[in-house]
Parts: structure tokens; sequence; C-alpha cells
């Protein structure tokens, strides 16, 4: 009987000391992994939105541009 008691500890120490640990790491390495991509898809996201926005303002910079030589235009025309 005390083989197999010391089987049996032998084998939790292994566990406890070993098992685990790997474990635990790869279960720590997969909620990293998870974490990261969904950081990177908000990211994306935003990156998305982000150019959607300076493209509106590009196009308004340039609406803003056309009026304002059209409205130089009209005040050289005036001044003469």
């Amino acid at each position: 009987m005390k083989g197999g008691e010391t089987m049996g500890a032998d084998f939790l120490s292994l566990l406890g000391n070993y098992v685990f640990p790997v474990v635990a790491c790869c279960a720590m390495a997969y909620f990293v992994k998870y974490m990261y991509d969904q950081t990177n898809k908000r990211i994306d996201d935003l990156n998305a939105q982000h150019k959607d926005e300076v493209d509106n303002l590009s196009t308004v910079i340039s609406n803003n541009t056309v009026a304002l030589e059209k409205m130089n235009t009209l005040i050289e025309r005036l001044g003469k």
C-alpha cells in the first residue's frame, strides 16, 4: 500500500508543480491574445471612423475654399 500512496503523492506533486502552472500559463496566453484581438478590432473600427471624419472635413474645407474664391472674385469686381 505504501507504494501506491507514494505514487499518488508523486502524481499530485507533479500535477501541482508542473501541470497546473503550464495550464495556467496557456490560459493566460489565450486571454492576452483574445484581448489583443479585441483591441485591434476596436482600433480598426476607430481608424475607419476617423478616416470618414477626415474625408468629410476635407470636403468641407474644399467647399469653403471654393466659396471664398467666389467671394474674393466678387469683391474684386465690386471694387473696380
